[in-house]
Protein backbone atom coordinates (compact mmCIF):
# COMPACT_ATOMS: atom_id res chain seq x y z
CA UNK A 1 0.00 0.00 0.00
CA UNK A 2 1.58 3.26 -1.20
CA UNK A 3 0.36 6.75 -0.20
CA UNK A 4 1.59 10.06 -0.75
CA UNK A 5 1.43 12.67 1.82
CA UNK A 6 1.45 16.39 0.26
CA UNK A 7 1.78 19.20 2.38
CA UNK A 8 1.08 22.41 -0.09
CA UNK A 9 2.65 25.63 0.09
CA UNK A 10 6.37 26.88 -0.82
CA UNK A 11 7.70 25.49 2.46
CA UNK A 12 5.86 22.00 2.20
CA UNK A 13 7.00 18.60 0.91
CA UNK A 14 5.76 14.98 -0.38
CA UNK A 15 6.09 12.14 1.47
CA UNK A 16 5.61 8.53 0.20
CA UNK A 17 4.82 5.81 2.70
CA UNK A 18 5.10 2.30 1.55
CA UNK A 19 3.07 -0.19 4.08
CA UNK A 20 3.04 -4.17 3.50
CA UNK A 21 -0.05 -5.36 4.76
CA UNK A 22 -1.73 -8.73 4.86
CA UNK A 23 -5.32 -8.63 3.67
CA UNK A 24 -8.03 -11.47 4.68
CA UNK A 25 -10.49 -12.94 2.92
CA UNK A 26 -12.88 -10.03 2.51
CA UNK A 27 -10.20 -7.84 1.61
CA UNK A 28 -10.10 -6.30 4.50
CA UNK A 29 -6.43 -5.48 6.22
CA UNK A 30 -5.76 -7.54 8.89
CA UNK A 31 -2.12 -7.05 9.66
CA UNK A 32 0.36 -4.28 8.85
CA UNK A 33 4.07 -5.75 8.57
CA UNK A 34 6.12 -2.74 8.11
CA UNK A 35 6.05 0.78 7.08
CA UNK A 36 8.86 3.12 5.15
CA UNK A 37 8.37 6.59 4.70
CA UNK A 38 10.20 8.83 2.33
CA UNK A 39 10.34 12.38 2.09
CA UNK A 40 10.99 15.18 -0.52
CA UNK A 41 10.94 19.28 -0.14
CA UNK A 42 9.68 20.71 -3.28
CA UNK A 43 12.57 21.77 -5.55
CA UNK A 44 12.70 25.62 -5.93
CA UNK A 45 14.01 28.06 -7.74
CA UNK A 46 14.99 31.64 -7.14
CA UNK A 47 12.81 34.67 -9.47
CA UNK A 48 12.70 38.57 -9.39
CA UNK A 49 9.45 39.98 -9.45
CA UNK A 50 8.93 43.58 -8.73
CA UNK A 51 12.46 43.99 -8.60
CA UNK A 52 12.58 41.54 -5.37
CA UNK A 53 13.87 37.90 -5.34
CA UNK A 54 11.74 35.75 -4.34
CA UNK A 55 11.74 31.79 -3.87
CA UNK A 56 8.98 29.46 -6.22
CA UNK A 57 8.45 26.82 -6.27
CA UNK A 58 9.89 24.94 -9.58
CA UNK A 59 6.88 23.93 -11.23
CA UNK A 60 9.66 21.60 -13.60
CA UNK A 61 11.20 19.66 -11.58
CA UNK A 62 8.28 19.41 -9.17
CA UNK A 63 6.36 17.50 -12.30
CA UNK A 64 9.04 15.62 -12.62
CA UNK A 65 9.42 14.02 -9.26
CA UNK A 66 5.76 13.51 -8.58
CA UNK A 67 5.78 11.58 -12.34
CA UNK A 68 8.94 9.80 -11.31
CA UNK A 69 6.40 8.59 -8.68
CA UNK A 70 3.93 7.21 -10.46
CA UNK A 71 6.12 5.38 -13.01
CA UNK A 72 8.27 3.87 -10.58
CA UNK A 73 4.72 3.12 -7.59
CA UNK A 74 1.42 2.11 -7.78
CA UNK A 75 -0.07 4.93 -5.42
CA UNK A 76 -3.21 3.49 -4.08
CA UNK A 77 -3.81 7.13 -2.45
CA UNK A 78 -2.59 10.88 -2.39
CA UNK A 79 -3.87 12.74 0.90
CA UNK A 80 -3.36 16.66 0.21
CA UNK A 81 -4.12 19.30 3.30
CA UNK A 82 -7.24 21.36 2.52
CA UNK A 83 -5.85 24.60 2.24
CA UNK A 84 -7.14 27.39 3.72
CA UNK A 85 -6.98 31.05 5.49
CA UNK A 86 -3.46 30.84 6.92
CA UNK A 87 -3.62 33.24 10.03
CA UNK A 88 -1.98 36.51 9.58
CA UNK A 89 -0.60 35.67 6.22
CA UNK A 90 0.14 38.61 3.66
CA UNK A 91 -1.66 39.25 0.10
CA UNK A 92 1.87 38.19 -1.34
CA UNK A 93 2.11 35.17 1.07
CA UNK A 94 -1.31 34.20 0.08
CA UNK A 95 -0.47 34.59 -3.18
CA UNK A 96 2.52 32.27 -2.93
CA UNK A 97 1.04 29.42 -1.21
CA UNK A 98 -2.01 29.13 -3.70
CA UNK A 99 0.47 29.57 -6.68
CA UNK A 100 2.29 26.35 -5.01
CA UNK A 101 -0.83 24.43 -3.80
CA UNK A 102 -2.36 24.88 -7.29
CA UNK A 103 0.24 23.98 -9.19
CA UNK A 104 0.77 20.73 -6.86
CA UNK A 105 -2.71 19.91 -7.19
CA UNK A 106 -3.09 19.92 -10.44
CA UNK A 107 0.42 17.97 -11.10
CA UNK A 108 -1.45 14.85 -9.03
CA UNK A 109 -4.80 15.81 -10.81
CA UNK A 110 -2.99 15.20 -14.43
CA UNK A 111 -1.00 12.06 -12.97
CA UNK A 112 -3.89 10.25 -12.39
CA UNK A 113 -3.52 9.65 -8.90
CA UNK A 114 -6.18 9.09 -6.64
CA UNK A 115 -6.86 11.92 -3.62
CA UNK A 116 -8.12 13.19 -0.65
CA UNK A 117 -8.53 16.41 0.38
CA UNK A 118 -8.50 16.31 4.47
CA UNK A 119 -8.76 19.45 6.61
CA UNK A 120 -5.41 19.83 9.02
CA UNK A 121 -7.54 19.31 12.42
CA UNK A 122 -8.70 15.91 11.31
CA UNK A 123 -5.26 14.56 10.31
CA UNK A 124 -3.46 16.30 13.34
CA UNK A 125 -6.04 14.51 15.41
CA UNK A 126 -5.66 10.91 14.35
CA UNK A 127 -1.91 12.02 14.57
CA UNK A 128 -0.97 13.20 18.18
CA UNK A 129 -0.34 17.11 16.77
CA UNK A 130 -2.38 19.82 18.86
CA UNK A 131 -3.95 22.27 16.63
CA UNK A 132 -4.17 25.14 19.16
CA UNK A 133 -0.44 26.72 20.24
CA UNK A 134 2.06 29.36 18.42
CA UNK A 135 2.59 28.45 14.90
CA UNK A 136 6.17 27.31 15.88
CA UNK A 137 4.34 25.41 19.09
CA UNK A 138 2.64 23.60 15.98
CA UNK A 139 5.10 22.78 13.79
CA UNK A 140 7.23 20.94 16.21
CA UNK A 141 4.91 19.26 17.41
CA UNK A 142 4.28 18.02 13.78
CA UNK A 143 8.06 17.03 13.68
CA UNK A 144 8.07 15.25 16.86
CA UNK A 145 5.00 13.51 15.89
CA UNK A 146 7.00 12.13 12.68
CA UNK A 147 9.63 11.11 14.57
CA UNK A 148 7.76 9.14 16.95
CA UNK A 149 5.66 7.46 14.27
CA UNK A 150 8.88 6.68 11.86
CA UNK A 151 11.90 6.46 14.12
CA UNK A 152 14.00 5.08 11.44
CA UNK A 153 13.41 7.90 9.66
CA UNK A 154 14.07 10.85 12.37
CA UNK A 155 17.25 12.33 10.42
CA UNK A 156 14.39 13.48 7.61
CA UNK A 157 12.59 15.43 10.29
CA UNK A 158 15.48 16.74 13.08
CA UNK A 159 15.58 20.26 11.79
CA UNK A 160 13.42 23.12 12.20
CA UNK A 161 12.98 23.49 8.96
CA UNK A 162 11.92 19.86 8.17
CA UNK A 163 8.07 21.18 9.39
CA UNK A 164 7.13 20.29 6.12
CA UNK A 165 8.45 17.20 5.34
CA UNK A 166 6.69 16.16 8.93
CA UNK A 167 3.79 17.26 8.10
CA UNK A 168 3.78 15.56 4.59
CA UNK A 169 4.82 12.31 6.11
CA UNK A 170 1.89 12.64 8.83
CA UNK A 171 -0.37 13.48 6.36
CA UNK A 172 0.45 10.25 4.26
CA UNK A 173 -0.15 8.45 7.84
CA UNK A 174 -3.14 9.80 8.04
CA UNK A 175 -4.23 8.47 4.60
CA UNK A 176 -3.36 5.11 5.37
CA UNK A 177 -5.51 5.36 8.29
CA UNK A 178 -8.50 6.22 5.46
CA UNK A 179 -7.28 3.60 3.84
CA UNK A 180 -8.17 1.58 6.73
CA UNK A 181 -4.47 0.14 7.35
CA UNK A 182 -3.94 1.92 10.82
CA UNK A 183 -1.79 -0.06 12.90
CA UNK A 184 -3.06 -0.11 16.75
CA UNK A 185 -0.46 2.19 17.96
CA UNK A 186 -0.74 3.89 20.56
CA UNK A 187 -0.79 7.79 20.06
CA UNK A 188 -0.65 10.57 22.55
CA UNK A 189 -0.37 14.53 21.79
CA UNK A 190 2.74 15.94 21.48
CA UNK A 191 3.94 18.46 23.91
Amino acid sequence: MLVLGVDPGINGAIALLDTAVTRSSNGLISRVHRSRIEVWDYPKLKVTISRKARERIDLDATWRLIMDLTLKYDIDLAVLEEPGRRGQQNAGAAVTFGHAAGAIEAFIVAACIPRRYVQPNAWKKATGVPCRGTRKERKDASRLAAKRLFPASSASFARVKDDGRAEAALLAYYGRVLLGAEDRMELTPAR
